[in-house]
């Protein structure tokens, strides 16, 4: 295809993890690229550590996943803290995954239009994911010259409490 795709993952004390990502036009011609990139299985916050490793599917029917569409930004929560207690128990903490570097594209918030990508079919914009796992992928399409490439920045963080997202958003 004469492309080149690289990507980079890193930390940031103030952004949390981040992945750096390139494609680049190797060929003489003009291309049209479709993209979906992404991360997937993004817990959310608060989930403990035994309940993710032996009871994925209570977990999953805690899971909130909601795309903010006006700025990109996702949060992924629980409906409320996961608890062997008869005793309601908020969960005040997310997860929040975004994108910068892209002009136009859409946000899945699952994996599951995974296949419809795959076979050409076209992929609509998730705003909100209930009771599955957590993914966000960005879809967008590119058009690159001879010798042209495009980067983008998709960064994840954890444990953040409403100021932190607001001031993120």
């Amino acid at each position: 295809l004469e492309l080149a795709f690289r990507y980079t993952l890193s930390t940031s004390d103030r952004f949390g993890f981040i992945k750096r990502c390139e494609i680049e036009n190797l060929g003489a011609r003009d291309v049209e690229v479709e993209l979906l990139d992404g991360w997937q299985d993004i817990m959310a916050a608060g989930t403990p550590r035994h309940s993710q490793t032996v009871s994925s599917n209570l977990v999953n029917a805690y899971r909130w996943n909601e795309l903010l569409a006006d700025s990109g930004l996702a949060i992924y929560a629980l409906y409320s803290a996961i608890s062997d207690r008869a005793e309601p128990l908020e969960s005040l903490k997310a997860n929040t995954v975004f994108c910068v570097g892209l002009d136009e594209y859409r946000v899945l918030l699952s994996s599951g239009q995974l296949d419809r990508f795959r076979n050409g079919d076209g992929v609509e914009q998730e705003t909100l994911v209930r009771g599955v796992r957590g993914a966000y992928f960005v879809n967008a399409r590119l058009e690159l010259g001879p010798a042209a490439s495009r980067q983008w920045q998709i960064v994840a963080d954890v444990d953040q409490n409403q100021a932190e997202i607001v001031a993120l958003r």
